[in-house]
């Protein structure tokens, strides 16, 4: 494994270090920890700093790890609390952008082809054009069951 050591800056907690003030970002982490397929994100697996900017850490769920009902069940649950929420617009171009353009998608494969083999490449770009048709749609993740479901293509 890789990982990396930093030093701890003590001090008070950030007036703005929760959920509701970085709201587009926490969004668009949602969205991405379902392309990464992180079944783990909780309050301590993220950063907000004073701007604020939420920084994503502890992704070593992510990428297929586990793919099983119970991280289904954590994936569907992690989306259900974005779900019918506004997707940033800055979010929804870059999701544009890589359905448009195939020379994106080609540089993405061939960035993720030497961290992960071709099956976990492949439902990653799965994920991204599943959610790609939610975002796309109206600019939200609908919150019905089927719509969920859907995601996770069981």
């Amino acid at each position: 494994d890789i990982g990396s050591l930093q030093a701890y800056n003590y001090g008070e907690v950030a007036d703005n270090a929760h959920l509701d003030d970085d709201e587009n970002s926490m969004i668009t982490l949602g969205i991405f920890d379902y392309v990464i397929w992180n079944y783990d994100r909780h309050d301590w697996n993220y950063l907000v700093t004073s701007e604020p900017k939420t920084i994503a850490i502890d992704n070593e769920s992510s990428f297929g790890a586990k793919d099983n009902d119970w991280a289904r069940k954590e994936i569907i649950r992690d989306i259900e609390d974005i779900a019918d929420k506004q997707i940033p617009e800055n979010t929804v171009k870059i999701f544009e952008r890589y359905l448009r353009d195939p020379r994106i998608r080609i540089r993405l494969r061939k960035s993720l082809s030497d961290l992960l083999d071709n099956g976990s490449i492949n439902a990653i770009c799965s994920r991204i054009e599943k959610i790609s048709k939610f975002i796309l749609n109206d600019g939200k993740i609908p919150s019905d069951e089927n719509s969920l479901e859907t995601l996770t293509f069981k």
